[in-house]
Parts: structure tokens; sequence; C-alpha cells
């Protein structure tokens, strides 16, 4: 669902129902293939110019230094930082 969300309503219909339900997918033993879904969700979103904190925010929640490689973690971490800079010099 995440790769076809096309509006940023849909994104965040599926980003609040991914983080209500955190603990279930804990329970379940899926939070690698979610984090993996998720990744995948941003560089989409990305390559259409869409940024979403609530995506990186979960992403990190859901991996938790564990599901993602490095080079993926590294490139998360300089988004979040590029997302934070953006909007410092926007205010």
């Amino acid at each position: 669902m995440l790769e076809y969300s096309t509006t940023i309503d849909l994104l965040t219909a599926v980003i609040d129902t991914l983080q209500r339900y955190a603990t279930i997918w804990a329970c379940m033993n899926v939070t690698g293939v979610l984090t993996t879904a998720l990744y995948a969700a941003h560089q989409l979103q990305r390559t259409r110019g869409i940024q979403s904190r609530a995506l990186l925010a979960l992403l990190v929640e859901f991996d938790n230094g564990r599901h993602l490689d490095a080079n993926s973690r590294q490139h998360v971490a300089s988004d979040i930082s590029a997302f934070k800079l953006v909007s410092y010099v926007i205010r």
C-alpha cells in the first residue's frame, strides 16, 4: 500500500495505521519487512518530490538500528539532516 500512496493524505493514513499498531507488528516479528517497505516507500516518494517527516520518523523507529544496512541507514540519516536543514532555513 505504501508504494501506491499517490497522495500525501493516503500516505499519512498508512503511516498512522502502521504507527498505531507498532506493538502488534513487533509481536508478529514483521518489523524487518515493514522497515524494508518503509525504506522503499521513502525512496519512491523522494523521486516524486515528496518528503515526509512522519515516514522518516517511522522508518527510524521500526529500524531501530537492526534491519537496514549501513548505507541505507546513512542515507536515511542524511535525508533527515537535510529535512531539518530545510525546515531551519525556511523559518
